[in-house]
């Protein structure tokens, strides 16, 4: 390519005076220049190329390592399950039966934390109350249900109440509760950085301005005629959709009138198209669908299709905490896919708190409600 060059500006410059040989031999020698800087620039790139498939493949091995040792560790923690749990059964019992019976033995809550079970237990047999006198349903749902399965109660390390209603029924229970001075609801969309735009309802003790700090979180189901795989999937990138526009809006993390109201004609025009996509209907159906309200539980706890009637109706019975509550008719089926193992203990036992128990004013709030609800009955009892 230079020899190229040099011959062409050669036979342009032939018979021009010295001083132009001069110039052209100097333009000759910075093409030289510019063209060895560029063979440099080249030798490092390949140099810096080899370098990185280096550390692509020092990583890559790294990875397989970890891989291989965490597999191990999986294995082990396995082996040691099954050592364990062959160790712990009685002969006469069966697997689960012991599995049952360790998790019964664990003990519970202690101080602050069980008040606060114990306060909300009252509140849910309230709502438990309401709903039989009004033939309402509702049901045990997520951790409140495992509880009940595996511990005849709470979780020791839970702080809050979970319970899954249908539409209609949610929307008649609200109804009722407004005539309830003692019970507070919350009930607005927030938008927050993890979820995007979700609409939590909530239940709380209101007794004398003294708020309850935990809460029955209430989550909304419905009916619907479909569940085809093609309708979940358009579903499934309108719900997407839902969710990347609902995070250029503005966020709030607490009741504003203003973003409510703005944030609630959003969510209305995509219900809408929700409901013609799943076919979603106020009467019963053969499938049900989690809310749009609450649709980021989709993607942690609900295995991609709705869930049979069957499934859930007509309702069964559990104990918990003494009381005996509203459960799905086939609760095992219900939770498996929200659990991969409901007899596993979880990494979040610590860190699971929805609220900070131990502030002064929560603690007194507590001690209140705590005396009012249970203590003074249990004197008089």
């Amino acid at each position: 390519m230079l020899q190229h060059i040099r011959t062409r500006l050669s036979q342009f410059f032939f018979n021009r005076p010295k001083n132009d040989e001069a110039i052209l031999h100097q333009r000759l020698l910075e093409i030289q220049k510019i063209h060895q800087g560029q063979l440099k620039l080249a030798e490092r790139l390949a140099d810096i190329q080899s370098k990185t498939q280096d550390i692509f493949t020092r990583t890559r091995d790294v990875q397989d390592r970890i891989y291989d040792v965490l597999w191990q560790q999986k294995t082990q923690n396995a082996h040691r399950d099954i050592f364990f749990w062959q160790i712990y059964k009685h002969p006469s019992e069966t697997l689960e039966d012991a599995k049952l019976r360790f998790f019964h033995s664990l003990p519970k809550a202690t101080d602050y934390d069980r008040k606060n079970q114990l306060v909300l237990t009252k509140l849910l047999k309230k709502i438990h109350d309401i709903c039989a006198e009004n033939n309402l349903s509702y049901w045990l749902d997520f951790g409140t249900l495992l509880g009940a399965i595996r511990h005849s109660g709470f979780i020791p390390w839970d702080d809050d109440i979970d319970i899954g209603m249908v539409r209609a029924d949610l929307e008649r229970l609200l109804e009722i509760l407004k005539n309830q001075n003692d019970i507070l609801v919350q009930d607005y969309f927030i938008n927050d950085d993890e979820n995007g735009i979700i609409k939590p309802i909530q239940i709380k003790w209101n007794l004398n301005n003294n708020i309850s700090i935990g809460c029955i979180d209430i989550f909304i189901y419905d009916f619907c005629k479909s569940n085809s795989d093609e309708r979940w999937s358009r579903f499934t990138n309108k719900k997407d959709e839902f969710k990347e526009l609902s995070r250029k809006k503005e966020k709030t993390y607490e009741y504003s009138r203003k973003v409510n109201d703005e944030i609630s004609l959003f969510y209305e025009t995509y219900y809408k198209d929700i409901i013609n996509l799943l076919e979603i209907s106020y009467g019963k159906s053969n499938f049900i669908t989690f809310g749009f309200e609450n649709f980021p539980y989709h993607e942690h706890y609900i295995n991609n299709q709705t869930i049979h009637n069957e499934i859930i109706f007509p309702l069964d019975t559990l104990y918990f905490e003494g009381y005996k509550f509203n459960v799905p008719n086939k609760y095992m089926n219900y939770i498996s896919p929200m659990y991969s193992n409901i007899f596993s203990l979880p990494s979040d036992i610590l860190s699971h708190k929805h609220f900070d128990i131990k502030s002064q004013n929560n603690i007194d709030t507590l001690n209140y409600l705590y005396n009012l609800l249970i203590k003074q009955k249990e004197d008089k009892n």
